[in-house]
């Protein structure tokens, strides 16, 4: 049986053993990883070094000296060199810290299965000493089984051999208890013949009472004679006899043999009746021993079964971590795939408004959230430019722009000016001869919007280009304020865009407003 447990243990120890060198495998190629980007990273923080010596070093030069044009452009070009290498080591600052937290979640789970198969070990091995201690227990058993078992065997060849002792003992007892009795008979009967004779010759002289007294006398006589019918002579053939077979010379030597021989019979009875309850005590012993080793049996069989389903019930555990592992990659996995394929838009739209910063690697490597989030802002900010460069356009060649309608519907502005358009329409059908200057109403929706509408008024005309700019323009400024400390070339597509802007409302009709 042990046998048979050590091959069903060979296998998942095997298992384990592979699953902790492939483990251990991954470690090792994971912190190689690391050292080499840790190389990598020492050796982008010496250029960086340097990169800023040689800056300091052009900085007095241009302190010193008055700036040319080519100190000028080597000055940027170091600039944006340094520029680059600052944001590689931040790449490769994030990059090592992730490797780094991956080789300690590996580290942990390494060690979280050797801390499973140490349990695992410790486990199998307390069961195989239970085991081995049941059988160690029950084989126990068996020998005292087996060894009462022999006893009660020679208790019974014991008994056997004494109560044929004793049969023979009690047959030579009976056979000398006849020859005595048929000696001691054979000795009366003469006497009790003369007897007869002598009261048969008196009856015929003496009458019939005093025969009958007489009689009644004989019969007691013959009775105590009976009772007392060993004579000296009797005594002496006994003794003799006794003498003959015993050959003791003394009776007293006789009688005290004697005493001596009933008290070893007394002596092997209760020998013989002591053994019996010795034997039916064992009989009883064995009896519950059995019983003991059935309920052992059973117990142990249950116990066995119970030790049995304790590895599988380990394996089964192991097998839901395992499915649990492989259900959390293909997760992991699946949103790899959906963060990849919600990046890949962004990505391409980015490289189509900065075609001047394209780099696929460092994109894939050290994309987070915050860059992200830095990449979306600049895209709005790029894509709101080009959108009131091109309502600039179209408002400077045909006075109109389908793009600003688009926009406006889109900011959910050009239901309320239609609103208002057709208000101011019916305003003017109303004050048609009298033309008084009138305010139009607060939409209920726009709150902080103030427009003010005027006819044939330069204050109010002012006042309309400033609402326009700001129902316009706010928007948009506050996005391109925000990012203007992280590029220096935004601030001229600010100044741009404000100019454009303000062009654009004094063009626009107060209809369009």
């Amino acid at each position: 049986m042990g046998h048979d447990e050590e091959h069903a243990t060979a296998p998942t120890q095997a298992k384990y053993e592979e699953e902790l060198e492939r483990i251990r495998t991954e470690g090792d190629l994971a912190l190689i990883k690391a050292q080499a980007e840790q190389q990598q990273l020492l050796i982008a923080e010496e250029q960086l070094q340097n990169l800023r010596r040689l800056w300091k070093e052009k900085k007095k030069q241009h302190t010193r000296s008055p700036v040319k044009p080519s100190a000028l452009v080597t000055e940027k070009l170091n600039h944006d060199q340094s520029r680059h290498m600052v944001e590689l080591a931040d790449r490769l600052k994030v990059a090592a810290s992730e490797r780094a937290a991956e080789l300690q979640r590996m580290k942990r789970a390494i060690d979280g299965m050797r801390l499973r198969r140490a349990e695992g070990l410790h486990k199998e091995k307390l069961l195989v000493e239970d085991m081995q201690a049941a059988k160690d227990e029950i084989q126990r058993m068996k020998e005292e089984v087996l060894a009462l078992k022999q006893k009660e065997a020679d208790l019974k060849d014991e008994v056997a051999q004494c109560e044929n002792e004793f049969d023979i003992e009690k047959n030579e007892f009976r056979l000398e208890q006849q020859g005595l009795l048929s000696e001691l008979e054979r000795i009366i009967r003469p006497e009790k013949g003369n007897e007869r004779i002598s009261t048969s010759a008196k009856t015929g002289l003496t009458p019939l009472p005093s025969r009958r007294k007489r009689v009644q006398l004989l019969k007691e006589n013959r009775l105590s004679l009976e009772q007392k019918a060993i004579s000296f002579e009797q005594k002496k053939q006994l003794l003799d006899k006794l003498v003959e077979k015993t050959r003791i010379q003394n009776l007293g030597e006789f009688i005290r043999i004697y005493n001596e021989q009933e008290r070893v019979k007394s002596e092997i009875l209760s020998r013989i009746e002591a053994k019996s309850f010795i034997n039916s005590s064992l009989s009883e012993a064995i009896a519950q021993l059995e019983e003991d080793i059935t309920k052992l049996s059973g117990a142990g069989d249950i116990q066995t079964i119970a030790h049995a389903e304790q590895p599988l019930e380990l394996k089964k555990r192991i097998d839901a971590d395992q499915a649990q592992i492989t259900q959390w990659t293909q997760e992991s996995q699946t949103f790899a795939e959906k963060l990849r394929s919600l990046r890949k838009p962004i990505r391409e739209l980015y490289n189509e408004l900065f075609p001047q910063s394209r780099d696929d690697e460092i994109w894939e490597t050290t994309i987070n959230e915050l860059s992200m989030l830095r990449r979306i802002g600049a895209i709005e900010e790029r894509t709101m430019q080009r959108v009131l460069m091109r309502i600039l356009r179209e408002v400077e060649t045909g006075q109109h722009s389908e793009t600003l309608k688009r926009l406006l519907a889109y900011r959910g502005l050009q239901r309320r000016t239609q609103i208002r358009q057709e208000e101011e329409d019916k305003r003017r059908r109303g004050l048609a001869l009298v033309p008084t200057p009138s305010v139009a109403e607060t939409h209920h929706e726009s709150e902080d919007d103030e427009d003010v509408v005027a006819v044939r008024s330069e204050e109010c005309r002012q006042q309309r280009i400033m609402a326009a700019s700001s129902l316009t323009a706010n928007p948009s400024t506050a996005t391109i304020s925000s990012n203007n400390n992280s590029n220096n070339n935004n601030s001229n597509h600010n100044i741009s865009y404000n100019s454009s802007s303000n062009n654009l409302n004094r063009r626009r009709r107060p209809s369009e407003v």
